[in-house]
């Protein structure tokens, strides 16, 4: 049983397993006899944050309760684009896994996530619900797992196992992504600060592989179609989703907006309240000793379903603001010709 579980630690009966086998997060956090677990912690935040492969370690107690303590090391840090990582990161790991599973397994993990399945008589094929397979699937911006690319019959999706798979490890990632951060008190944060300030390090270096020269003119026609399609999106009054503004402000502030800009972008949106758009635009651009939030990465952007197709320039960039440096850079050479 512990194998499983050190398999898909996101299970609830992974963390009802913790706490009966009597494992203390004190303990976890502060004791010798657990550094190996803290320090797998340490490596499979940072492995997401660099996108890299990390393997199962053949020790399933360290597999199991890194877990826990990456969680707790995240929501220390509570960096939206951090957070982020690791969702995506985590839940294709578990994805991976999943694909090699049997079929019995990979129904009771879609009953622990909430989702009614059916399997065919040949156990090759799976049956969801169309209602169920919308609100797993509105984050996959792929054209096939549209709904009108899906047969329907008596209400039901027929998936294979691949697909469903798929469909599984995004309702990992949502998973993940609605727990964090979790409410940490401030003495375990203290206790993590070790781990917090090498995942600060190195997320940060990160982070400036992306930066933006803010000294130069801010030049909407260098914004990458993401960010002009939610800046059309704005003009026409629509309202935006919370991950939606949160990617357009984080964006705008990063190439040099001010607060004060960025808001009069927002004024034409059909339910703008200036006093709660102004506290959120100044969360997202740092306050005090706060630092700014950068937007998601373009693998994030097309889970959300924000990116558009992604062609020309987009198949080759990893990130929105990388798009936006070679923009600038691209035309102020075309300008100096």
């Amino acid at each position: 049983m512990e194998e499983r579980l050190a398999k898909y630690p996101f299970l609830p009966e992974a963390q009802e397993y913790v706490r009966e086998a009597g494992f203390d997060i004190n303990s976890l956090i502060e004791k010798p006899a657990y550094s190996s677990e803290r320090q797998y912690a340490v490596k499979r935040i940072k492995n997401a944050i660099n996108n890299n492969h990390q393997p199962k370690t053949t020790e399933n107690h360290i597999e199991l309760l890194s877990y826990p303590i990456s969680r707790l090391i995240v929501s220390c840090i509570n960096d939206h684009y951090l957070t982020n990582k690791i969702a995506l990161h985590e839940s294709k790991k578990f994805h991976k896994r999943l694909k090699t599973e049997n079929n019995e397994t990979i129904k009771q993990i879609a009953q622990a996530l909430n989702i009614k399945t059916q399997q065919l008589q040949n156990k090759k094929k799976y049956k969801i619900h169309f209602t169920d397979y919308l609100k797993q699937t509105q984050k996959i911006n792929e054209k096939k797992w549209k709904l009108i690319n899906q047969q329907i019959k008596k209400g039901n999706v027929t998936l294979n196992k691949k697909d469903f798979t798929r469909l599984l490890q995004e309702s990992i990632r949502t998973k993940i992504l609605k727990e964090l951060p979790l409410n940490v008190p401030e003495k375990i944060c203290q206790n993590l600060k070790k781990q917090t300030k090498e995942i600060e390090k190195n997320l940060q270096k990160k982070k400036n592989q992306i930066t933006i020269n803010k000294n130069l003119p801010i030049k909407e026609k260098n914004y990458p179609p993401c960010i002009q399609n939610l800046i059309t999106r704005t003009k026409k009054g629509e309202n935006l989703s919370h991950t939606d503004r949160f990617t357009l402000v984080s964006f705008l502030i990063n190439i040099g907006m001010t607060p004060k800009e960025v808001l009069n972008v927002f004024k034409t949106s059909p339910d703008y309240d200036e006093e709660r758009t102004r506290y959120q635009v100044q969360h997202i651009a740092g306050r005090e000793k706060t630092k700014e939030y950068t937007p998601p990465s373009c693998k994030t952007m097309k889970t959300y379903n924000i990116c558009p197709e992604p062609k020309g320039m987009c198949e080759k960039v990893s990130h929105p603001l990388g798009y936006y440096r070679w923009k600038t850079k691209t035309n102020k050479q075309k300008n100096n010709d």
